[in-house]
Order: C-alpha cells, then structure tokens, then sequence
C-alpha cells in the first residue's frame, strides 16, 4: 500500500517536479513511511539524520515526510528533526503541493495529520514505466482492532473507495498496457460494507473482470472473519483471479489469537482453508504469522507449527512481534524476551523453507502460464522472469520476441530456493 501511495505522490508532483537518481541532485526528497514495526520507524530516522548533511550543502532541499510514521509522531518529527519542511499523514497526499507552495511562502513548517471521513480525491492512475502489474487500492483504513496493530490509529476508520473510481482506475491502468491488477486494502474483502447502499467485495471483482479477458487479477489481504463462500466459489470459476489466496493466520493457537482480538479461532481458519482447497485447483496459500506474542507459551507455538505442517503453506512471511506504542498489545506485562522469540522464528523459517521446497516440486515436470515482467535481475539480461497463476516466480531463457505483458507457456525445468526454472514453450 505505501508502495501504491508513492506513486500516488509522484503522479500529484508530476506537474512541478520529475523524479531524480541521486539525492544530490533532488530539490524535494519524500520519505514515505511504514509504522508496523519499530524497524521502519528506526530507519526513517536513520535517513533523516543522513538528510541533514545534504541540506547543509543544499539548503533549499525541502524535506517531506509521509506515511504512518507521519501520521502517528506529526509534529514530534520536526522537533527531532528540524530540519525537517513538512509532515504530511496517510489522509492528506492530496495536501502537498499546496504545503510546497505555502513553504514558498514563507509560511514555515508545515504538518497536516488530520483524518477526514471520506475518501481522498487523489489523480487516477500513476506513470508505469514498462510495467505489466499495478496496484489499485480499494479501501484505508481498517475496524478490526488487532491488539498488535497501529493501523486503525495511523490509517483511521475504514473508508471504502467507490466502486465507479476503482473502475475508471483500473482501465485507465489497462490502457497504459497493464495485465496484472492487484487490488489492496487493510482487510481487502470487507469492502464496501460502509458504502450508501452497502456493496459486496465479490461485486466490486465481477466488475472489474467484465474490463477485459487478457489480464489477471489478484487482491491482499483478506482477513478470515469476511471470507465468504461464494467468494471461494467465484475465484474457484474466475481464470483470470490468481490461484493464489494470502490468508494471515498470525498464530496457530486460539488462546494467542484471542489476545491479539482476531475474532476466529484455528477450526473456523482451517474450515476456510480445507474449502478453498476443495474449490479452487491447484491453489497455493501463503500467510502471515507472528512469533514472540506476549504470553506465548511453548507450547503455543508448537500450535502454530502444527498448523504450518497441517495447511503446508507455499510461503509464509513471518515476524517477531514488534510492541507498537498505542497498542493493547504494547502494554501486556507478559513480553518474551528477544531472545526465546529469535528462536522461535529460526525454527519456524525452518520449518516453512523445507515446506516451500516441497510445494515448488510440484511445478516441475509441468506446463506454467506465466506473465512476462522483464528481465531477471540475477541472472542478466540473458533470462526473463515472471509469475504464474500461484504468483511464482519462473526464470526462463529469452527467446523469440517475448516482451514484457505477454502470457507464455513455460516448462518448469527445475526448482531453486523460491523460484522456477525453466524454458518457453513455442
């Protein structure tokens, strides 16, 4: 999503500035920031610290910074650091160019955190510089209230996007030679439940997909509690969705998901997941898990890596719990030390690359369609890559006039850490 924002940024400034390699040679440097662990909010600092330098060579850099780290510490960034131009929070990207100006102005420090209710009117689309996929983002925000997460205080309420923007942006992407849609959201799948009058997540994919035949569509994350039925039924007959569904678990047990307030339990998780194996062909899941949640026993996490073996996911991304300050989750007493979490992560890594190496098997011996989306970094220009329908990638021989866009069938050869290796089938 702050991926999807900055290029929002860029599209709002592209009428005053053009983007730049160096920092040396910047008039404007925006960091946009994530706040969901301490990690990212330690780094904005670290590069903020690095700024000064340059704004002593240069001293009309102006300096903006953005995100939820913004949202969350607004003026306390320009106290630590001053020289600092402006703030801006995750409800009002629209506001920069008229903060640049006032700087102009010789207004002095601008910072502008206040959420609004609706949704922000933002330009349609963003510059794609030879790319095929796209993020489209549908809501902000997010009414679940993990006891973990900083985003309902950062992001605010949710807010659904209306249906008629999301579609005018969508083509506009398709135009421009897009042929993968991402669509995002805090809890992607309860879109549309504040809208006048209410609409469904699986209306809003139905439409999307009358845009066109030649391209694909993805969404993350959904949150268990709104997955529904007939939402399984409809990927399970939709070609052009992914067979690839991203369903965070967060923890295999049910006494560490009542303390983060995920509102099901491990049996509702694995229900969803035994039906959508049951519905869609060949699907690959992947999810997110925590580790080192306050108050985890051993015994709690043996739990999750049972569920690990159990589902055997394709991937997993997962992290040591991260205190956020304002959370319920930051005040429990029963905090474990680093060090035992360390551990715990070690094991389930572990645990889940030999699961992945497992599930990739599969693949070889057999037929892919995959996207082009250029060159493969690690292997030169030699080689293309791109992703299939479970959202692999493949590495495969350049050959012919393949391009990135095109779909091509691509026989998996082998298989290395995370990746496919193979050759395209003319």
């Amino acid at each position: 999503m702050n991926e999807y924002d900055s290029k929002k940024i860029a599209a709002i400034l592209s009428g005053d500035y053009v983007p730049t390699d160096t920092i040396k040679d910047a008039d404007l440097v925006f960091i946009n920031t994530c706040s969901v662990r301490e990690k990212a909010r330690l780094k904005l600092y670290s590069v903020l610290g690095s700024l000064k330098k340059q704004k002593k060579v240069n001293p009309h850099l102006r300096i903006g910074v953005g995100g939820c780290v913004a949202q969350q510490d607004g003026e306390d960034i320009i106290r630590n650091a001053p020289h600092v131009d402006f703030v801006v929070g995750t409800h009002n990207l629209s506001f920069i160019p008229a903060l640049l100006k006032n700087l102009d102005n010789g207004l002095g420090k601008q910072v502008a955190v206040d959420f609004r209710d609706e949704w922000e009117d933002l330009p349609l689309g963003y510059e794609i510089k030879d790319g095929v996929t796209a993020f489209v983002s549908i809501s902000r925000g997010c009414d679940k209230n993990c006891s973990f997460c900083i985003v309902p205080k950062t992001r605010g309420p949710e807010v659904s996007r209306p249906l008629d923007e999301i579609i005018r942006e969508c083509k506009l992407l398709l135009m421009k030679g897009v042929k993968e849609i991402t669509l995002l959201g805090q809890t992607v799948n309860s879109w549309g439940k504040d809208l006048q009058p209410k609409k469904r997540f699986l209306h809003l994919l139905e439409e999307i997909l009358k845009l066109g035949s030649d391209f694909r569509l993805r969404f993350t994350s959904p949150h268990p509690q709104e997955m529904r039925s007939d939402l399984l039924d409809f990927i399970g007959s939709a070609p052009q969705l992914g067979r690839h569904l991203h369903l965070p678990l967060q923890s295999g047990s049910d006494r560490v998901l009542k303390r983060m307030n995920r509102n099901y339990k491990v049996r509702r998780y694995l229900e969803i997941i035994e039906e959508a194996k049951s519905k869609i062909n060949n699907l690959s899941i992947t999810t997110d898990i925590i580790v080192g949640f306050p108050g985890e026993s051993e015994s709690d996490f043996n739990e999750t890596l049972k569920i690990v073996e159990l589902v055997e996911f394709d991937s997993s991304f997962s992290f040591i719990f991260s205190p956020r300050p304002g959370t319920k989750a930051a005040e429990f007493s029963d905090q474990i030390p680093r060090e035992v979490a360390q551990d715990r992560l070690r094991r389930l890594q572990e645990l889940q690359r030999r699961i992945t190496e497992k599930r990739l098997k599969r693949f070889v011996g057999e037929k892919v369609e995959v996207l082009v989306e250029g060159p493969a970094s690690k292997t030169g220009a030699s080689d293309m890559q791109g992703r299939n329908e479970n959202n692999v990638y493949c590495v495969f021989p350049k050959s012919g006039n393949l391009k990135p866009g095109d779909f091509v069938t691509v026989f998996i050869q082998s298989q290395n850490t995370n990746t496919l290796r193979g050759e395209a089938v003319t």
